[in-house]
């Protein structure tokens, strides 16, 4: 891993994801194993098993953090470079 690519793992995302609910981290993983870069949120509600309204909660304090983006109405993505990598690299660390 580049040293760079280390840098900002550790100095940026570790505290970001330090900060964040367990719902966030949640999707946060969903997100991370999934073959393809953008994501349909209907699936992310299938998910998590979401009966209430966890799942959009979680969604829009990820928007709001500027951790995901919604690329397309319904479809959601993550806006930070490598982020996808670092999650799931340091996947215990977020669970």
């Amino acid at each position: 891993m580049p040293d760079y690519q280390q840098q900002l793992f550790s100095n940026a995302y570790l505290p970001i994801v330090d900060e964040l609910t367990t719902g966030d981290r949640e999707v946060i993983e969903i997100l991370a194993h999934e073959i393809s870069s953008v994501v349909d949120e209907g699936f992310l509600k299938e998910q998590i098993d979401d009966t209430s309204t966890a799942a959009p909660v979680c969604l829009q304090h990820l928007i709001e953090n500027q951790i995901v983006s919604l690329p397309q109405p319904g479809q959601v993505a993550f806006t930070l470079p490598y982020f996808r990598e670092f999650a799931i690299k340091n996947e215990a660390r977020i669970a």
